[in-house]
């Protein structure tokens, strides 16, 4: 809280504030909040503010209270500043609306001579010193911060890039990490062997050999019961090994970008003989290949409601599946991947809260990309293009597709081609993503 009080209150906002708070100001505030008794609030909410384009982060605090000595109400609104808070102090005055401006008290005066201060004075003006230097300790903390925020459509990668900075920054996967990505190997595979075994029916597409039949039914048993995170029994891992071997089962896969398929899919089916192992224990690249649906602030027709919560950060990482030019959504399947990628990085780029903000474009699953583009021709995203069908020119064409979204001739947009589950590849990106963010810092100060 902006006040150490022991006085619990709830709060509810009147107003949204534009300026700041001067000394006298707050310690008149100060002076309230002390001899309040009775609290009122119902609720308490978040208010973000512009003030002159420095796009500092605002908490407003409104408290209905009775006042010990009058017996009256009286609203006073406390303004905490939660970034840099101090460089704005000086000579900025609060506007506040008529029903919440503070009363024309004076502030309390130093002691001259003839006249000395009430212990409550002196209590008081400690406080005050108090506030403004933790203010201005949490704005050097808060200033030597690098906050990146890492965007993308679903299943771009972004969650494999945050596993990756656990690897490269971090001390790696604990001994709880290991046991609880255990069951979601166990899941994703037998997930993706029934995901290929439900498409050979839309599709049309039989099995080579007819005694597969009886393999498919065990699998797809074992779902039904919601059996999928167990390890895998001697008869079922023996029927998923016939099922990939099977050439209908092959073909079916070959065909991915016609129904919803876990990329890791190829990845755990080659390896049955070791996930069937009784000691298996999943390896670093096997949680990297997991997939595990993210949840949370990601809901397409929310977005702006709650992007403006990031105008702050030092720079936005934005992922692009490369491999998914030819697929369509899981909620929409009537939106090509790579166009609604292109849409959202529209709406961020060029985002009046991103103004200033530096944006690095990754642009992921470049091996898959590579292999995919040599049977599934680009003109199915892009039916202008004419090029050839080579990784290289396929991927600058992609590249460009994206730079051209940028409306600003004063941003930049910084690209680079990733493999989201290549630690080497993923270190090096970041060390040019790094020498970027200094050379911004450098340049903001009129250094570069």
């Amino acid at each position: 809280p902006f006040f150490e009080l022991e006085l619990i209150f709830r709060c509810f906002i009147i107003c949204s504030c534009k300026g700041r708070l001067n000394l006298c100001e707050q310690h008149r505030v100060a002076e309230r909040f002390a001899s309040s008794t009775c609290p009122l609030g119902e609720s308490l909410s978040k208010v973000y503010s512009r003030d002159d384009g420095s796009r500092r982060s605002s908490f407003c605090f409104l408290s209905s209270f009775q006042l010990k000595n009058t017996g009256r109400f009286c609203q006073i609104i406390g303004l905490r500043i939660i970034d840099n808070l101090f460089r704005s102090l000086s000579g900025r005055r609060q506007f506040l609306p008529p029903q919440c401006r503070l009363e024309e008290t004076p502030p309390p005066q130093r002691a001259t001579m003839g006249c000395t201060m009430s212990a409550e004075e002196r209590a008081a003006l400690e406080r005050s010193r108090q506030i403004e230097k933790n203010l201005k300790e949490d704005g050097l903390q808060a200033a030597k911060d690098i906050k990146l925020l890492l965007l993308g459509a679903g299943e771009s990668g972004k969650s494999t890039i945050v596993k990756q900075m656990k690897i490269i920054h971090e001390s790696g996967f604990t001994a709880e990490d290991y046991k609880q990505y255990k069951p979601v190997v166990y899941s994703n595979t037998i997930q993706s062997m029934v995901a290929i075994l439900r498409a050979m029916g839309t599709l049309s597409i039989a099995f080579s050999n007819p005694e597969r039949e009886a393999d498919a039914k065990l699998v797809m048993d074992v779902v039904a019961r919601m059996e999928d995170t167990e390890p895998f029994t001697e008869e079922v891992l023996i029927a998923m090994k016939r099922l990939w071997a099977d050439n209908g089962v092959q073909e079916c896969f070959g065909r991915s970008n016609e129904y919803q398929l876990n990329d890791s899919a190829k990845y755990f089916l080659d390896d049955l003989d070791r996930l069937g192992q009784h000691e298996y224990q999943p390896t670093e690249q096997d949680i990297l290949r997991t997939r595990v649906k993210t949840t949370g602030i990601v809901e397409r027709s929310e977005r702006k409601k709650w992007i403006h919560c990031f105008e702050d950060v030092t720079a936005i990482i934005f992922c692009v599946a490369m491999s998914e030019y030819d697929q369509v959504l899981h909620e929409d399947e009537t939106t090509n991947r790579m166009h609604e990628s292109l849409k959202l990085f529209d709406s961020i780029c060029n985002n009046k809260w991103f103004t200033d903000t530096s944006i690095i474009l990754f642009l992921n699953k470049k091996d898959l990309f590579e292999e995919k583009i040599k049977k599934s021709p680009l003109t199915i995203c892009f039916p202008e293009y004419t090029g050839r069908q080579d990784y290289h020119e396929a991927s600058a064409y992609i590249q460009a597709q994206f730079e051209a979204k940028n409306k600003s001739t004063n941003k930049e947009i910084y690209c680079h081609m990733t493999c989201a589950t290549d630690t080497t590849n993923i270190q090096f990106v970041f060390d040019a993503v790094t020498d970027v963010i200094i050379a911004n810092n450098l340049r903001g100060c009129g250094l570069y």
